[in-house]
């Protein structure tokens, strides 16, 4: 027996389709081949990783649904380039799916341990703006509001082209983008930070302090 040969008759014996026979010479040479003893050893290490990634459910962010609505609004393509790239789009979008999933899911709200748990957990009044003259309509979303998906109480108004939003937030962090005239996703040029939404656009950062008032860090 070869050492070419254990690779293949290794991965017949994980599916169970290795005769007793041929598992007998396999481990004869084992016994007497180091290389092929070490390559052994990395074949069950993989396995037991694969199967503990099994363990694992992926979840899909809540925004993803309407920022994938926006960006077909904004940049629907023509019928030749839909049909062009149709039969590669659904792995396109698994792809960027599991991406999300994992990734995203390493953002979570982190609250802030710095004073009374009552104070912690009162909410706290926050003021946003955006400039965008040019614009006939602004929305605020984020996952305080799951992307648009849930109604939560924001006071809004323009002044001189300058876009103002109020609400009252628990302290914690949190995601957030505005939405200007239902398409464009764009981030806060004044938020505490900037990340990556796992889908080609970008997410501002927010934190809110406890105590006597709100902070943005």
């Amino acid at each position: 027996m070869l050492c070419k040969d254990i690779e293949a008759l290794w991965a017949a014996r994980t599916e169970g389709d290795l005769s007793s026979e041929m598992e007998a010479m396999m481990n004869a040479h084992l016994d007497g081949c180091s290389d092929c003893q070490k390559m052994v050893a990395a074949l069950t290490c993989l396995e037991y990783s694969l199967e503990g990634l099994g363990e694992y459910e992926v979840e899909t962010p809540p925004y993803l649904k309407a920022r994938v609505m926006a960006m077909i609004k904004e940049r629907r393509p023509s019928l030749m380039a839909r049909l062009m790239s149709w039969a590669s789009a659904p792995r396109l979008i698994a792809a960027s799916l599991v991406f999300i999933a994992f990734f995203g899911g390493m953002v979570t709200r982190e609250m802030i341990l710095n004073s009374s748990v009552g104070e912690l957990l009162a909410s706290r009044k926050i003021t946003l703006e955006f400039d965008a003259p040019g614009a006939s309509q602004v929305g605020l979303v984020g996952d305080f509001n799951n992307w648009g998906q849930k109604a939560v109480p924001i006071k809004a108004e323009q002044i001189d082209g300058k876009w103002v939003f109020e609400l009252s937030l628990e302290p914690g962090r949190y995601q957030y983008s505005f939405v200007v005239d239902g398409k464009k996703w764009l981030p806060d040029p004044n938020a505490a930070g900037i990340i990556p939404d796992g889908f080609g656009g970008k997410n501002s950062l927010l934190y809110v302090n406890g105590g006597d008032r709100a902070t943005l860090l």
